[in-house]
């Protein structure tokens, strides 16, 4: 079972694109109305589907397949054509985000983390190709692709070990911990600020023990970590939230919320949102949206 994106669709009536996915039903699932683990994750989308920084799914469709073992549950989502990386990958030479926009999408995905950490939501995939945003001035974004979410009732909880991209886990992601909580995401969080900010991926390993390398220069040879941040072109205040997040013990790292509420470099930062609530509506339960499809 597997979630690939198909499309972009137009609803004939509202003209409003949206993006298509499909998760593909094995006729054993159906049989013992058994939901691929994807259904969950959409679960957890739903959730906090009318939060602002949060990807909305607009609706689900389920389309019986010519193909006898084989049927497909289509997901329409919100439809933002650029995301984060692509938009710094098109800024020319030597340009960089500026330092309020910076300050800004910091306060948004922060909002967006604690928003599915509030709700036992761990997104595992933090990274710029998973940030979108609107194309009309660019101030607006939006976490996306929740395909390696998963919920954690507990503070420290076993999940599997494929997640995340390889340059944005902590260090206990791959070393293969057996147990991991938020703060797996608040490091990604700074693997992403470091990115957008200084447009290249703050450790570039090019495989698991390469990428533990990197790690452990940064945070273990103190110089080099002020040495190298003062090179870039980074405030003070954004300098130190940056190493305020890249802690090497997970549990000396702050929670998106302490984060919100006491540091510094975030004071300014809602103003710069336009001020949003934090706290996210929950919605109908993802398996109550697809029982009704498969019936119709």
């Amino acid at each position: 079972v597997h979630m690939v994106f198909v499309e972009c669709v137009r609803n004939i009536n509202t003209h409003q694109c949206l993006a298509r996915k499909a998760i593909k039903l094995t006729s054993k699932q159906e049989e013992e109305n058994e939901l691929p683990a994807t259904a969950s994750i959409i679960d957890n989308h739903l959730y906090c589907i009318s939060f602002n920084y949060l990807f909305r799914l607009n609706h689900v469709a389920f389309e019986p397949s010519n193909n006898s073992d084989c049927n497909h549950l289509y997901l329409y989502l919100e439809f933002l054509p650029i995301d984060l990386k692509r938009y710094t990958d098109a800024l020319g030479s030597g340009e960089q985000l500026s330092p309020r926009l910076v300050k800004s999408y910091s306060y948004q995905l922060l909002s967006a983390i604690e928003c599915l950490h509030c709700h036992c939501i761990l997104h595992r995939d933090l990274k710029p190709s998973n940030i979108l945003i609107d194309y009309e001035g660019y101030s607006h974004l939006k976490i996306a692709d929740f395909g390696l979410a998963r919920q954690c009732y507990m503070p420290e909880q076993t999940l599997t070990h494929e997640i995340v991209t390889l340059w944005y886990p902590p260090s206990g992601v791959l070393l293969n911990a057996s147990t991991y909580d938020t703060a797996l995401d608040i490091w990604s969080f700074g693997c992403v600020l470091a990115e957008i900010t200084f447009r290249q991926p703050l450790f570039r390993g090019e495989c698991e023990i390469d990428q533990l390398l990197f790690i452990f220069r940064y945070i273990f040879i103190f110089p080099l970590i002020d040495l190298q941040l003062s090179r870039l072109s980074m405030s003070g205040e954004c300098r130190q939230f940056l190493k305020d997040i890249l802690i090497y013990n997970p549990k000396d790292r702050r929670t998106a919320r302490q984060l919100l509420e006491e540091h510094e470099y975030l004071t300014e930062a809602a103003i710069l949102a336009h001020t949003v609530s934090k706290k996210g509506l929950i919605a109908r339960p993802i398996r109550t949206i697809i029982d009704l499809a498969i019936r119709q």
